[in-house]
């Protein structure tokens, strides 16, 4: 991912939503890379450029961003699962006409 630091642009005020979104990726990016257990609020204030007082108003303790990042990746893998199966079966009902629906 690439940080505010690293493109030198001047910092932008993020609503409570965006912030909310990106400090989930940079977590997730994270855990993905190093592990669950090297999730921190600090290792994603790092990887963000960010500082302290806009995560914590997202995430007041790493429990919450934990949580809210299980919750996320699971409607992720649902949604994924359920537009799968859905175009499976539109697929094999394109074959299969006479299949009754």
């Amino acid at each position: 991912m690439i940080t505010v630091a690293e493109t030198g642009k001047k910092r932008v005020r993020l609503s409570r939503v965006a912030r909310r979104e990106m400090t989930l990726d940079h977590a997730a990016a994270i855990g993905a890379e190093e592990g669950v257990s090297s999730v921190t609020m600090e290792a994603a204030g790092r990887s963000m450029s960010a500082s302290n007082s806009p995560r914590y108003a997202c995430f007041p303790t790493i429990t919450e961003l934990l949580r809210a990042l299980l919750d996320r990746e699971y409607r992720r893998l649902r949604t994924g699962m359920i537009n799968r199966v859905s175009a499976t079966l539109t697929a094999l009902f394109a074959i299969s006409p006479s299949v009754s629906r």
